[in-house]
């Protein structure tokens, strides 16, 4: 069943230069007319993508038509998928083109697609399937397909200059369990492919339910080998769509992957290398989603602030870039100016707040959780967090505040983010400040004092929690209520003046 290139997200592909049109048409001009054939031998209407050789510039073209193009060697890439009898047929062949030419690739040339391991799953228990994707050397860009056993098939071609790259997954019926076999070949293969289990890594997933607040989570795998350049990374594999929690085993080929946890509100990932007998566990949507990277600036007679990390998993990549902020800065009480916006869509979250004092000012910021299509649950953790930070800026100079943020890391808590009733929770304090403004100067930011907080009303009162630290590392240990949720605050200053303060309403829950 065909798919494009462009429906596997987050490919890092070699530049190439898409062409709409073509050169004004001759007679005699260079031009190619690829006609694919069905495994009954009859026409099938299809996508061809052609790739200069030389240039790499690249067309995707109907099958039957014709197309002008530069003179030079190209690969064309296909695949056939033939609704009359629901099979796939990779194909991927390189012909000189310097005048009018034809060629028709037929199916009935391909060979069955064969992938085994040496202890293959239970077909009873797992079921079997294909996606697979033809290429030239160096690049992700070609055409590819997903199939079953007995309907995928492969036209041989042993050119060095193409690429077949392909994964087999084996799925038990109950979707805890997958095996994972991927693979890149020179050429595209006549014989079946054997691979062995025990080479194979073990990755331990698990989806946890509280701050994403989608109703379903994927889980979904991606090869990333040679930094996204090669034909593999066009692969994607979505192994479980679920409501979280849930947990899933796989066992992977060795090599470079994506692992992937994504819904229609956010998405996150996580760079692996697996290697032959590993054992792995990686968790998706941990407590405490909250501010990250971005602190206050001085830009000239400004201060700017951008809202677009305020909420973020800790432990992976990605965003929900989905929530509305209100800023207000103020200089020694009274306030300068309030400013509000939006990361979702096309509204841009950075905030500017006009100064034409020196003084130590404070922005103090408050995010919500905002989709214009999509309503949170009322169990969501982190619905809203808050930064507050004091620093000093005079007109007219450019620096990015020494402030730091806090990363709150709860330990022990289950699948649902919670912790036993009455328990007590250790927390770990991380702090985070990046240049995110890279012409700016970024003056160090120093922990002298650190002070923290904890609520469970939702931040009608606060209690103090002693700040442990030991070897650097900076935790508390939260005691909990019997029931509800715990709220989290921690306040860092520099001795100087400068002070940075993170708050998380509802980091975790209890039950």
């Amino acid at each position: 069943m065909g798919y494009t290139f462009r429906e596997a997200a987050f490919v890092t592909a070699a530049a190439v230069l898409i062409h709409a049109g073509s050169p004004p048409a001759t007679a005699t001009s260079p031009s190619l007319k690829v006609t694919t054939l069905g495994r009954d031998g009859v026409a099938v209407a299809t996508t061809v993508t052609l790739v200069n050789m030389t240039s790499h510039d690249w067309y995707q073209v109907a099958s039957d038509t014709t197309k002008v193009l530069p003179a030079g060697r190209y690969a064309a890439l296909v695949d056939i998928w033939n609704t009359r009898d629901s099979t796939d047929t990779m194909a991927a062949t390189i012909v000189s083109v310097t005048a009018p030419k034809s060629i028709v690739i037929d199916a009935r040339a391909g060979v069955p697609l064969r992938v085994r391991l040496d202890n293959s799953p239970d077909s009873t228990t797992y079921s079997q399937r294909f996606s697979a994707q033809v290429c030239v050397a160096g690049s992700s860009m070609g055409a590819g397909g997903w199939n079953v056993p007995g309907r995928f098939f492969v036209i041989p071609n042993t050119s060095t200059e193409l690429r077949f790259a392909y994964m087999s997954t084996w799925t038990r019926s109950d979707d805890a369990e997958a095996y994972i076999v991927n693979g890149e070949t020179a050429g595209l293969p006549r014989y079946g492919i054997m691979r062995s289990t025990s080479s194979l890594a073990t990755l331990n997933a698990q989806v946890r339910k509280g701050p994403s607040g989608a109703a379903y989570n994927t889980l979904a795998l991606q090869p990333n080998q040679d930094n996204g350049l090669s034909c593999s990374s066009s692969l994607y594999l979505s192994l479980k769509n679920a409501p979280a929690p849930y947990t899933m085993i796989t066992h992977v080929s060795p090599g470079q992957w994506l692992v992937r946890s994504e819904s229609d509100i956010d998405f996150w990932w996580d760079r692996r290398t697996f290697t032959a007998g590993q054992q792995v566990t990686d968790v998706f949507n941990r407590a405490a989603w909250g501010p990250a990277h971005i602190v206050p600036a001085v830009a000239g007679k400004n201060i700017t602030f951008d809202g677009q990390h305020m909420f973020t998993d800790w432990y992976q990549l990605g965003s929900q870039a989905s929530e509305k902020t209100v800023s207000t800065l103020t200089l020694n009480g009274a306030t300068v100016a309030t400013r509000t916006s939006t990361s979702w869509g096309d509204d841009s979250p950075q905030q500017f707040f006009p100064i034409t004092t020196a003084g130590w000012y404070t922005l103090t910021s408050t995010a919500t959780r905002y989709h214009p299509d999509f309503t949170y649950p009322a169990d969501l953790l982190s619905p809203k967090v808050t930064t507050s930070f004091r620093f000093y800026a005079k007109p007219g100079t450019s620096t990015i505040a020494p402030v730091l943020l806090t990363r709150f890391l709860p330990g022990g808590l289950d699948l649902y983010n919670h912790a036993a009733p009455s328990s007590t929770t250790p927390v770990s304090l991380n702090f985070d400040r990046q240049r995110w403004l890279m012409d700016f100067p970024f003056p160090t930011a120093t922990v002298k004092t650190v002070t923290a907080w904890a609520s469970s009303d939702d931040g009608t009162t606060w209690r103090a929690v002693p700040v442990t630290v030991s070897g650097g590392r900076w935790s508390l240990s939260v005691p909990n209520p019997a029931s509800g949720y715990v709220s989290l605050r921690a306040q860092v200053a520099d001795g100087a003046g400068n002070i940075g303060t993170t708050t998380i309403y509802r980091a975790y829950g209890i039950g």
